[in-house]
């Protein structure tokens, strides 16, 4: 059974589709990830914040 420049075609074809839908999702889960990290990162900061913003350093024990 011989391919035919047809067969060869269609089989490149779907590879570079393959190819095109996986980066596209890759950068999806890295976009989303460091998103995610970003999210954490910033509730961490406002924590701080308000702990700073409350503290009071000449306040009697």
């Amino acid at each position: 059974m011989r391919d035919t420049p047809g067969k060869q075609q269609s089989t490149l074809g779907i590879a570079v589709l393959y190819l095109v839908t996986s980066a596209f999702t890759l950068a999806k889960v890295i976009r989303d990830r460091q998103e995610a990290g970003q999210i954490v990162s910033r509730v961490d900061q406002a924590r701080l914040e308000k702990l700073l913003a409350e503290h009071d350093p000449f306040e009697k024990i």
